[in-house]
């Protein structure tokens, strides 16, 4: 890492099938890093280089109790479900608890990504929905396409402009944010 490179680590949650390899893929550019415990790429967010190091977990989903050391160190999270699967949206309020669970001191910034916004005639959970979901718990969201890249890059921007404000704002919050990013 070049000196004075801020880092930040991003752990990529949810549950078997929504697509989190597929969105880490198109966001690399590399087809092969989806499936990898972690893969790193550098970007521009708000006229700084930032060096994001991202925690993949597919194959992870049942594994909660690993939650500890695929969490550690991480400044944000992106908890990921897919638009056309109730279940997984349903499953976003788990992984909340979970990482509410494992952040005590330094609360991450949070993100709920929709995936497959390719797929609109399937879409079950609506823009609404979500929309409300991610306002009364405080954080962002983004709905994308992993197949098609639609908003990856925008939504990986998304969380880290939150991880910047979070280190030059909020230093010593111990909660989540009382904000909501709309775009």
């Amino acid at each position: 890492m070049a000196e004075g490179v801020p880092e930040f680590k991003i752990v990529v949650v949810g549950e078997s099938g929504v697509g989190k390899s597929c969105i880490v893929s198109s966001f690399s550019g590399d087809e092969e890093a989806g499936g990898q415990e972690v893969t790193t790429r550098k970007i521009e967010v708000q006229s700084k280089e930032i060096k994001l190091q991202i925690v993949d977990t597919a194959g992870t989903e049942n594994l909660r109790k690993y939650a500890k050391s695929l969490y550690k160190g991480a400044q944000g999270l992106m908890v990921v479900y897919d638009i056309t699967d109730k279940s997984s949206f349903e499953a976003v309020a788990k992984w909340l608890e979970d990482i509410d669970e494992h952040f005590q001191v330094r609360y991450p910034a949070i993100a709920v990504i929709g995936n497959k916004c390719d797929i609109e005639d399937r879409r079950v959970i609506t823009k609404e929905t979500l929309e409300a979901f991610a306002i009364d718990h405080g954080i962002s969201f983004m709905e994308v396409s992993g197949k098609t890249g639609v908003n990856i890059k925008e939504s990986f921007n998304l969380l880290t402009e939150e991880i910047l404000l979070e280190d030059e704002e909020l230093k010593g919050s111990t909660g989540p944010k009382n904000y909501c990013t709309l775009l």
